[in-house]
């Protein structure tokens, strides 16, 4: 055997680093493996023509990868209109101003994403999914992290718990101001409102107004009355781990958030 191709680190290779990218193959650490477990998360398997057929596979991903790169590249002379991109400029006026409080991190960076789009009626049209914290996309915040780590915003970092992440600024945040303005002006009061409001709060507040937020879309979208009850019924059902918070707790909190008119109507 050629002792030249036993020295050659196969990480190196074309095909391993191709492999790798659409998560062909298994993970080799703890982070990799975190990193396989989301983007996986959502997906599941079925045979198709690929699987006989290597080169449409590498053809699909090549076109995918370019399609991706086409969306996300910032241009000095094209406008950047794409949603994930618009999510990452919102999500940096958000950690910029939570970056170093206590209880920032993904999941309280993620409930005041949905919740600016919501309060602000700046619909992105994008579905978040029922997690046991709340209205959570593992896949968008993963392309947060990667936006935020491309455009030199944010160096985001896992702690070793595996579940805590960690924003430090980068040389080139200010730049995203220029389309948070282009984006988000309209709405910036509501959104320095919201951000203002959660700053100190526990992630646990954040996802039980997120998570009643979500539960009165659903009735709203049934064209259903928006009663409390039914509501908190609702968020019950969600998960079982939403049974940790008291009822007592939850109407304080419904009642709060119509108060500040952070609550959906049927005419939204």
């Amino acid at each position: 055997m050629d002792s030249k191709k036993n020295n050659t680190d196969p990480k190196s290779d074309n095909l391993y680093i191709k492999l790798r990218s659409i998560g062909v193959l298994f993970p080799t650490n703890s982070e990799e493996l975190s990193e396989f477990d989301a983007i996986h998360s959502e997906y599941s398997y079925t045979l198709n023509e690929y699987i006989t057929n290597s080169s449409k596979l590498f053809d699909e991903v090549e076109n995918e990868e370019k399609d991706l790169e086409s969306k996300i590249n910032i241009t000095q002379t094209k406008p950047i209109r794409n949603l994930y991109f618009k999510r990452a400029v919102l999500a940096a006026e958000i950690t910029a101003q939570l970056y170093d409080e206590p209880t920032f991190g993904h999941v309280k960076l993620q409930k005041l994403i949905y919740l600016c789009e919501h309060a602000a009626n700046y619909d992105l049209s994008h579905k978040y999914v029922k997690e046991a914290a709340g209205p959570y996309d593992r896949k968008f915040m993963h392309t947060i992290d990667y936006e935020f780590r491309k455009q030199r915003w944010f160096d985001v970092k896992k702690e070793k718990d595996g579940y805590k992440y960690t924003y430090k600024p980068l040389e080139n945040l200010d730049k995203y101001k220029v389309y948070y303005e282009k984006y988000f002006s309209t709405f910036n009061e509501r959104i320095q409102w919201l951000i203002s409001t959660f700053r100190s709060q526990k992630t646990d507040i954040v996802e039980i107004v997120a998570t009643l937020y979500a539960c009165s879309l659903e009735i709203v979208s049934r064209d259903e009355p928006l009663d409390e009850n039914y509501i908190i019924e609702i968020f019950y059902k969600w998960s079982e781990s939403k049974k940790r918070f008291e009822k007592k707790k939850l109407l304080t909190t419904l009642k709060w958030m119509k108060s500040v008119r952070l609550y959906p109507s049927v005419e939204s």
